[in-house]
């Protein structure tokens, strides 16, 4: 599949017409694609210094690693899938109505810089996620039916949420939130 650069100072950016797969994104600084409504598949690392738009019900999933260096993401109400690492530092995010998936099947780092989000899934039971920057979302879900899920907190960061919805094996603790470094606290904020 093609790997897709979008560079500044074009009077004109793409638009989708339909869904695609590629083999990475690079978004310039002032550039922007619209989903328009299409869903979009990154099967290896994006940067994006400018914009990608999401305003309908898209599918945006990134399997490599993701980050946003200055740019802007609008989610409306898409569904934003990570697989691997995802960087929000120095970037923007529009949440609405979207939902961020964190599905990776090894460790995964995720900065989210301080940014609102609306709903939060944390999926990855291979191994733990990792937030390295605090955060505020209406919702962080993890749902361990089986299998554990191992979350880590940055050690001194807020993390700000409506609802914290954990729904582990009845069974036997599955779902464990720690701070990044043993024995410190983090800070949690739940209002719902």
């Amino acid at each position: 599949s093609d790997f897709i650069c979008i560079p500044s100072g074009r009077p004109r950016y793409p638009v989708l017409d339909a869904d695609r797969t590629v083999n990475g994104i690079e978004i310039q600084a002032g550039a922007t694609i619209e989903l328009a409504g299409y869903n979009l598949t990154s099967t290896t690392n994006a940067v994006v210094a400018g914009a990608i738009k999401a305003i309908a019900s898209e599918t945006l999933t990134f399997q490599g690693n993701a980050s946003f260096p200055g740019g802007a993401l609008t989610g409306t109400f898409a569904t934003i899938i990570f697989h691997g690492n995802a960087d929000f530092t120095g970037g923007s995010f529009t949440p609405d109505n979207s939902v961020i998936l964190l599905s990776g099947g090894a460790a995964q780092s995720i900065n989210l810089a301080n940014l609102d989000f609306f709903k939060i899934n944390v999926l990855n039971s291979a191994a733990p996620v990792s937030f390295v920057e605090g955060f505020s979302a209406v919702e962080l879900r993890c749902e361990a039916p089986a299998g554990a899920r191992n979350i880590q907190f940055q050690q001194g960061a807020m993390f700000a949420l409506r609802d914290l919805i954990l729904l582990g094996s009845t069974g036997n603790t599955n779902i464990f939130l720690r701070s990044s470094e043993p024995g410190q606290t983090w800070l949690l904020a739940v209002s719902g």
